[in-house]
């Protein structure tokens, strides 16, 4: 049995002493796909960073680790190099901090390539070529554009073809899907297994989410600090769990429950107030289509509206203008009875408005530590220099983070614990509405659950607005009054949310709840559909295709 990748009583060691992991066994054949999954902090992106060399120099790693069969040598720069060209292609959570903005999508699939001297025409035929694989439409105009003109799930599929220039024995897949809408969770999975089948490559796939282990692993390895506790064939996970396997799976049990309200939820009382108003909004960056073309939603003070869509429809840009980020070309856009624009320095914040952005890496400053993050946000509430401390520390220990990672920096902390440090950041200046664009989409299960516990603690304590840009719905199920879909820029379908969940008027809303995991459809019948939608066919007439055998979920591999 040739195997990708070779983990063998395997211990890092940072510098100061700690110990990260202790003990990993791992392996992983050719064209098997193995899942690591684990609570936040666990170990499971620490293990795929031992695979690809990228450690620091001064942490200590002990045992074996093999990429097909060549040992992973972080002291040769040289091999480490080669290594990477040939041996192991990655696909990063966040792929949009992972490349040069100021480079086109040709300059980074075609840069390996060059490395290896091959010519540039022949370069560049290649990324064509793998574009067209990952099932991107027009790979050769897509070549000539940059990383700001393409959506989340676009980019991961450009990351994809990225990770595959080197036909690779193994691919690292680290959390994929996390920041995507289920349909293009489902894209990008469906991407993934057809070039893993192509390349005959091992996949570790790095993931908190156990609906998507289950439907595309072999094998699921189960982490808890920094050791494997559990490793079984992905079928067999539920019958003979370990303890924090079991936890795991109740609490993506829990979920499933949580993800839409079985019954109308009683109606709030009327708003006090109007807090937030987009009327007509418009937002054109010169694309095939406007980013927003007459949006219009509305916040009243303590209600919880949710924005969902897919991956390119708009969420991102509407948030960016409620909180004054950004402009809108027309229409009316009021927070708190001023517009949320203009009379402000740049890049700052109309008061009473706080946004957590969707990628921690980027929105975090990687000089600052958890605590000194957050109490420079105390700084600009004018908190007296001798509370913030103490402050931080109470801000970071409500979202589940304790004293002892006060020190660590951004790239010293799990996605989760870095998303956790963006969200007390944003409370820390106390304000009335809070704008969480995907603020949960980094998190584990028993993580995310926290989280949301502790914004429903908030809103009930402080009479905190929340608007919701999410594609996941068990959030939107939790947390939000009301519900508004957003597909190409428009508004397609707004109001209560178990009216909208259970009753959609809209085709894309149905395809949206088509898209989940329990509802068993297969990742290609879904991308038809969906193609046949946005040509103009009403879902009525699209011919039905056979959903999944199995009942794990609808993104197993074909």
């Amino acid at each position: 049995m040739s195997l990708a990748l070779q983990l063998r009583d395997l211990r890092v060691t940072t510098e100061a002493g700690t110990e990260l992991l202790r003990g990993v066994d791992l392996e992983i054949a050719r064209g098997e796909t193995v899942a690591v999954v684990g609570p936040s902090g666990a170990g499971k992106t620490m293990t795929s960073r031992v695979a690809l060399g990228l450690l620091p120099r001064a942490w200590r790693v002990e045992g074996v680790a093999q990429v097909d069969g060549r040992p992973v040598r972080p002291e040769d720069p040289g091999a480490l190099r080669a290594l990477r060209l040939d041996s192991v292609g990655l696909v990063p959570q966040q792929p949009r901090a992972a490349v040069n903005p100021l480079r086109t999508i040709g300059d980074l699939l075609t840069e390996a390539a060059r490395e290896r001297g091959t010519a540039r025409a022949t370069a560049a035929v290649r990324a064509t070529a793998l574009l067209d694989e990952v099932g991107l439409p027009e790979p050769e105009a897509l070549l000539r554009r940059y990383p700001h003109e393409l959506s989340g799930g676009m980019l991961q599929r450009v990351a994809l073809a990225a990770a595959l220039t080197g036909d690779p024995a193994l691919l690292i897949a680290d959390e994929p899907t996390a920041a995507l809408d289920v349909l293009s969770q489902a894209e990008v999975m469906a991407a993934v297994g057809r070039a893993q089948r192509e390349h005959g490559a091992g996949l570790l796939l790095v993931t908190h989410d156990l609906d998507l282990a289950t439907a595309v692993a072999d094998h699921v390895a189960v982490l808890d600090a920094g050791r494997v506790v559990d490793r079984q064939p992905a079928s067999d996970l539920a019958r003979s769990p370990h303890p924090v396997t079991r936890a795991l799976l109740e609490t993506a049990a829990a979920a499933h429950l949580d993800r839409v309200p079985t019954e109308a939820p009683a109606r709030r009382a009327p708003a006090r107030e109007r807090l937030l108003l987009l009327d007509g909004v418009w937002r054109d960056y010169g694309g095939p289509v406007p980013a927003l073309r007459d949006a219009s939603l509305a916040v009243g003070a303590g209600d919880s509206v949710a924005v969902v869509g897919g991956s390119g429809s708009g969420k991102s840009t509407l948030a960016r203008i409620a909180t004054g980020l950004e402009s809108a070309d027309r229409g009316t856009v009021s927070l708190g009875g001023s517009t949320p624009t203009r009379r402000r320095r740049r890049g700052q914040q109309p008061a009473g408005a706080q946004m957590v952005f969707q990628d921690p890496a980027l929105s975090l400053d990687p000089r600052l530590t958890a605590s000194a993050a957050v109490e420079r946000a105390l700084g600009a509430a004018r908190v007296p220099r001798a509370e913030r401390r103490s402050r931080a520390r109470t801000l970071l220990a409500a979202v589940g983070l304790g004293a002892e990672l006060d020190a660590r920096r951004p790239r010293q902390l799990s996605g989760g614990q870095a998303q956790r440090v963006s969200i007390a950041r944003a409370l820390a200046l106390e304000p009335r509405l809070l704008v969480l664009d995907e603020a949960t989409s980094a998190l584990d299960p028993v993580s995310r659950a926290q989280v949301l516990e502790l914004l429903e603690s908030l809103r009930a304590s402080q009479d905190l607005a929340m608007l919701l840009i999410s594609h996941d719905l068990g959030v939107v199920g939790r947390l939000a009054d009301e519900v508004v879909v957003l597909h190409r820029g428009s508004v397609v379908e707004a109001g209560q949310t178990a009216q909208v969940v259970h009753r959609p008027t809209a085709d894309y809303t149905r395809l949206l709840l088509d898209a989940l995991p329990e509802h068993g459809w297969r990742p290609d019948e879904l991308a038809r559909r969906r193609r046949a939608i946005e040509g103009g066919a009403s879902l009525a007439d699209v011919p039905v295709g056979r959903a999944s055998e199995h009942g794990a979920g609808g993104l197993q591999r074909a």
